[in-house]
């Protein structure tokens, strides 16, 4: 039997403040869809489920609104091709979009308490099977993850020990992470809200998690867009040294254009260039 899990950013969305028969009919779909956000009936049917009041469903339609695009809905920037809709009909009833995106959160929170229960049976067992007389070891067990989070730290801490002291960055939402990305002369000329749309559904297919990483990645794999250079541009003459110096740093890189490959490597040809 499938669940759904209720994530606290459902108060905070605008479909909260939607009246209380549109709201009722969302979560009664969460609460009958398989694992893939499918909800198998008629719209009559799920009306009963529901019990909702058909006078107030005649003044508002419940079902219009969720199908019907919201400017205001978090979700245009995660998926912009959708505009905000919740549900969409497909044959035999209907499908709850962004489902298997949520559905992959809570798998990670699971897998989380998962490893939490496997990493306290296992020191119980260790604490059970050594003799009374034998010293106990306060140091709790780490499993790889964690040592890969204290690596990753101590790097941290080098770096602020070599430039300084640095005082910690807040949380920044993922509206303003993407912003930031948009601004950057890395990727310029990339459409990067668009890629993020992209990277989303490539994850949803493949029940991927949609991390930061994995989009940083993705725009890096991605060749810079010679749209906006002139053909003129483009068949200009490969800087001296150019070939020697890209077959030495990036020994598989497919792009050989000097003019074609993303402004941050020819930035460090240039500075290496320099140097030299």
């Amino acid at each position: 039997m499938a669940y759904s899990k209720l994530f606290s950013s459902l108060v905070h969305s605008s479909l909260w403040g939607e009246q209380d028969h549109v709201r009722l009919l969302f979560i009664t779909l969460l609460a009958v869809a398989d694992r893939d956000g499918h909800c198998w009936g008629s719209r009559s049917g799920f009306e009963r489920l529901a019990m909702l009041d058909l006078d107030a469903c005649q003044e508002r339609n419940p079902w219009d609104v969720l199908m019907s695009p919201d400017a205001d809905s978090s979700d245009r920037l995660r998926n912009p091709e959708n505009e905000g809709r919740r549900i969409r009909e497909i044959p035999g009833g209907f499908e709850i979009i962004n489902y298997v995106y949520y559905r992959s959160l809570r798998n990670d929170d699971d897998r989380k308490e998962q490893n939490r229960i496997a990493q306290r049976r296992h020191r119980d067992k260790v604490s059970h099977s050594k003799p009374a007389s034998a010293k106990v070891s306060r140091v709790k067990p780490r499993s790889s993850h964690a040592d890969a989070d204290a690596d990753a730290d101590k790097k941290k801490e080098a770096k602020s020990d070599t430039n300084g002291a640095h005082k910690a960055r807040p949380p920044v939402s993922l509206e303003d992470w993407i912003k930031e990305l948009q601004t950057d002369k890395t990727y310029q000329g990339i459409d990067v809200q668009r890629e993020y749309g992209k990277m989303l559904n490539w994850c949803k297919i493949r029940n991927r998690t949609p991390t930061k990483r994995r989009f940083v990645n993705w725009l890096n794999n991605l060749d810079s867009p010679v749209g906006h250079l002139s053909r003129t541009t483009i068949n200009k003459p490969q800087p001296d040294g150019w070939i020697t110096w890209l077959r030495s740093k990036y020994p598989d890189a497919t792009q050989k254009n000097f003019w074609k490959v993303p402004q941050s490597i020819q930035e460090e040809f240039k500075s290496k260039k320099v140097n030299a």
